[in-house]
């Protein structure tokens, strides 16, 4: 055996190696993918419409209980949906 082919099949070695010792990357499905961006998109809507509503409840004179009331129910509503979104964009993340 010659050098050059003793030189060879080291390095291929070394090679098939370090490959098998990288953790493969998951990656994501196209569907996952294209989720991943609608809830990029979600959250940000999301969060602009919190804080116009949060605006709105600010100057909601204090006598107005029940437009308070429905607006604070809508924020909680919404948050509840930015913490499930929240949750999902981690999990997908993560992979």
């Amino acid at each position: 055996m010659s050098l050059n082919t003793t030189f060879d099949s080291q390095k291929k070695l070394k090679t098939e190696t370090s490959k098998t010792n990288q953790t493969p990357a998951a990656k994501l499905s196209f569907k996952e993918q294209q989720e991943l961006k609608a809830l990029d998109e979600a959250l940000a809507l999301s969060e602009k419409e919190i804080k116009n509503l949060t605006e709105e409840l600010n100057k909601i004179e204090a006598s107005d209980y029940s437009k308070i009331q429905d607006i604070s129910s809508k924020i909680d509503r919404i948050n509840e949906k930015i913490e499930n979104d929240m949750a999902r964009w981690i999990e997908l993340s993560e992979k």
